[in-house]
């Protein structure tokens, strides 16, 4: 659910871009924010232990996606307040995705095959 208000949100502000800016970095995070959404919605089909790998991928591109973010900020293509809303949509869908890689991995090393 957090990565789908974070993409209606970043919907919102993509056609506000300069073009250059949105044909290159906003392409770019919009194209990781739906990678991020499909490999969240694959993972929730997959049974135990297997969901790791899928979770860990999906961190990575979660700690891309805040990098490219923060550089569009940073060449204040976007607004603070605009940044603010998305950092915190994001690191709120890092927290929960951190939560689920700890459940995931102490339910494995318990040796515990359960589908959560």
């Amino acid at each position: 659910h957090a990565v789908i208000e974070f993409y209606k949100s970043w919907h919102f502000i993509l056609p506000h871009f300069p073009t250059p800016s949105r044909n290159t970095l906003g392409s770019r995070i919009d194209i990781l924010a739906i990678e991020i959404s499909e490999l969240l919605f694959s993972a929730v089909f997959l049974n135990g232990t297997e969901k790791i790998p899928v979770i860990e991928l999906t961190s990575k591109k979660l700690d891309s996606l805040k990098f490219l973010l923060r550089l569009v900020w940073e060449v204040e293509v976007i607004k603070n307040t605009q940044y603010v809303i998305l950092s915190k949509q994001l690191a709120d869908i890092g927290n929960q995705l951190g939560g689920w890689l700890r459940q995931l991995r102490k339910l494995s090393a318990a040796g515990g095959e359960k589908h959560g």
